[in-house]
Formats: C-alpha cells, sequence, structure tokens
C-alpha cells in the first residue's frame, strides 16, 4: 500500500541559480518551513465555434504557469538566501571581535537572482515526492510581529517550471545542509526607532514589512507550447505598517507636516552567544521614508490608547554597505542585515 506524503516530514531547500532556470546540484541550506503551495495552473484555448451539438468545437491546453506562497518562521539563520533571492545582493564581512560570525548585508539591486526550490512533500518513504522548482523569483514577501509572539515570514514565489520527473523526483538531488532553528521572538528586539528622530523610541505593539517587486510569468511566444522564463516588469516597493501606544504627537505632526524621515530600524539581538561578545542579529532598516495614513490616535474604551501609522520607503540609490567592516547601510528603500555563522557561499 502506498503511504501518503506527511507534512511532519517534509522540507524545501533552496539554491541561487548560475543559469537561470538551470537546476543546482550541490549543498542547499534547508528552510524550516510552515506552508508551502507552489501551485500548478493552466489555461484551455476553447473554440467559440457554433456547432450542432451545442458543444465546444475544439479546445487545446494552454501554458502552465507557477505560483505560490512560502510561509515560516523567521529565524537568525535560514533567512539569507530568501532575503537575497527577494532583494538581491549580498555583502557580507566579518564583525569586530569575530572570526566565524559573518554580518550580510541585504540590499536591493534592479536584477535580482533566480532560485531553485526544492520541496519534499513528505519523505516516507522517499518515492516520487520530490519536486523541483526552477527559475524562482520572489514578487512579495512580508515580516509581521505582533507582540508577545515570533516574527512572521510570507513570501510569494514565482517558479518559471517544474522540471522534476518520477525517476529524477523519487529522491532528493543534493545534499541539504542542515542547521539548529533559531526562531526569532518580539521581546529580542532591542531598538524599534521607526518614529521621528534618530532618538525616538516607542512601545511597539504590531506590525508588518512588506515588499513587492512584479514578476511577468506567462510570457508566450508563437510557436511554443511552454511559457518563457518569468522576468522582472516593475519597480521594488516598500510599505510597513505600525502600531505603537500613543505617548505624543510627534509622529502625527511629521505626518501632517510631510516630513522626511531617516534611519528608521527594527533590530532583535538573541540571547544565544555565536562567539565572545557576539550574538545571532537581524536588523531591518530603512534610510529613507515618509509617513502614511492614518496617523490618527484612535481611542477605544478604557484601555491604552493606539496609534496606527504607516510609513513608504523610496530611494534615489544609496550608498550600500560601507565601513571595514561593512557594519551599515544606507542603501535605499531597504536594507536587511543578518548576523549568524551561514557564508554567502553557501547561497
Amino acid at each position: 500500500m502506498a503511504i501518503p506524503g506527511l507534512g511532519v516530514n517534509s522540507w524545501i531547500q533552496i539554491k541561487k541559480e548560475t543559469v537561470y532556470g538551470t537546476p543546482i546540484v550541490g549543498n542547499y541550506n534547508k528552510i524550516p518551513h510552515r506552508n508551502v503551495d507552489y501551485a500548478a495552473d493552466t489555461t484551455f484555448l476553447e473554440s467559440d465555434a457554433i456547432t450542432t451539438s451545442g458543444s465546444r468545437a475544439a479546445v487545446h491546453p494552454g501554458i502552465i504557469s507557477y505560483a505560490g506562497p512560502l510561509t515560516c518562521e523567521v529565524g537568525y539563520e535560514g533567512m539569507d538566501q530568501l532575503f537575497n533571492n527577494m532583494l538581491g545582493k549580498s555583502t557580507a564581512s566579518t564583525p569586530t571581535g569575530g572570526t566565524t560570525t559573518r554580518d550580510k548585508w541585504h540590499e536591493v539591486i534592479a536584477a535580482p537572482p533566480s532560485y531553485t526550490h526544492e520541496v519534499n512533500y513528505g519523505d516516507i518513504p522517499a518515492d516520487d515526492k520530490v519536486f523541483i522548482f526552477v527559475g524562482c523569483y520572489m514578487e512579495s514577501l512580508e515580516i509581521s510581529l505582533t507582540a508577545p509572539g515570533y516574527l512572521q515570514f510570507s513570501a510569494g514565489i514565482v517558479p518559471w517550471k517544474e522540471t522534476s520527473t518520477a525517476s529524477t523526483g523519487s529522491t532528493a538531488q543534493t545534499t541539504a545542509a542542515t542547521y539548529t532553528h533559531r526562531p526569532v521572538p518580539t521581546y529580542h528586539a532591542t531598538i524599534y526607532d521607526l518614529g521621528p528622530g534618530s532618538a525616538t523610541t516607542y512601545c511597539l505593539t504590531s506590525g508588518r514589512i512588506r515588499m513587492t517587486r512584479p514578476v511577468k510569468r506567462d510570457r508566450a511566444c508563437l510557436g511554443a507550447a511552454t511559457a518563457k522564463e518569468a522576468i522582472i516588469v516593475g519597480l521594488f516597493d516598500v510599505n510597513c505598517e505600525f502600531e505603537v501606544e500613543f505617548s505624543d504627537r510627534a509622529i502625527y505632526d511629521d505626518f501632517v507636516a510631510k516630513t522626511l524621515q531617516t534611519t528608521g530600524q527594527l533590530k532583535f539581538v538573541s540571547d544565544e552567544v555565536i562567539e565572545g561578545a557576539l550574538k545571532y542579529e537581524i536588523e531591518f532598516k530603512f534610510p529613507r521614508f515618509y509617513l502614511i495614513g492614518p496617523a490618527t490616535p484612535t481611542i477605544d474604551g478604557a484601555a491604552e490608547i493606539k496609534q496606527r501609522f504607516g510609513f513608504r520607503g523610496f530611494g534615489t540609490g544609496g550608498t550600500g554597505a560601507a565601513g571595514t567592516p561593512d557594519e551599515t547601510s544606507t542603501k535605499e528603500p531597504i536594507a536587511i542585515r543578518t548576523r549568524n555563522t551561514i557564508l554567502t557561499t553557501a547561497y
């Protein structure tokens, strides 16, 4: 009797492609995911010619396309490849006091790399349950947080095509590089400088950071029954929304005055040491942004007054990771720094 795949035994691993659409053979890094659904969809060419039977005169299959969500907890390790897949550029350096510890600034470029995503749908036993998706881009990435809780990750993946078969998909094509999952709890937040002024700190209760980059996945040419490779067809956007306990008018006043905000950041530091005095970290930096609505405090009964505000990052290019080592970034509209032991050569 055939044994069904079980989610408890499933995994996903990804690797940056050297050539677009060519599956990578080599070590991957596993992603501790919660939900994967790279759905295949096809359209049909349906003739509208009138027939005596009142049925379709002809139907031909159309092009198959793929898209779907990947969700997981944000971890101090395992996110580098996902950030690189969305933003595009990763610069690594060794922080002061470190030898095996690495800082990586993930920054926005116009042409992000494509990735191979390999998904095992429940390896019990390894029997035709591995799927290989090539030419994968991200069209959206969202980090959400609520205190107390873990940072949550959700991405919209657009694969070009799925290339495995019953023979090639019977077992994993690569050897996975495993590591300890280190999810990021919200109480690890040490800096939440999201209001006006570089020294302003608010009681942040919830929020989300959303990045989008349009991907065209239905390119078709005469003489071909398969879609051409996906391409980036739009600009990278960053939109954020946060809720804070209302403590002063500064956010509202800057919203009304349309004041340019700079040096916004949200930083998380683990209580686990990597080496010496260095700990695992994730930092989100917004070098340039404007506050957007509603920004007006809300009174809802006798409890604390809350203020919900959004902002949108933009930029003129920025200068990128800087310093020796690369300890800062002014790359717009967002830069993400990870501190762990993963090398950039691992992805």
